[in-house]
């Protein structure tokens, strides 16, 4: 047997033996609460989706501010270079 199936198989089969061991009238109780348990995680990895989806969502907004923040700058240095009159100069005459 290999290493994986050890560690894969082998707690598996004794937690299907330990479901065996329990009285059929408690069978229906713990199978209630696993699937509780089942509707728990859910929920938890829901909420931990919807947190991240919303941090990131937040990151992006704030780096499309940066982006239009830095192209509004360029285009404002670029229009007062453009509106600035050019020093105009004369050849020296000799």
């Amino acid at each position: 047997m290999s290493l994986l199936e050890a560690h894969t198989i082998l707690p598996l089969a004794s937690r299907v033996r330990e479901n065996r061991n329990i009285p059929e009238v408690q069978q229906p109780a713990v199978e209630q609460a696993r699937i509780e348990a089942q509707k728990q995680i859910a929920g938890l990895q829901a909420g931990v989706k919807a947190a991240k989806d919303r941090t990131d969502l937040q990151g992006r907004m704030q780096l499309e501010g940066l982006r239009l923040g830095a192209q509004i700058a360029k285009d404002r240095r670029d229009s007062a270079t453009k509106a600035k009159p050019q020093p105009t100069s004369k050849p020296k005459e000799k």
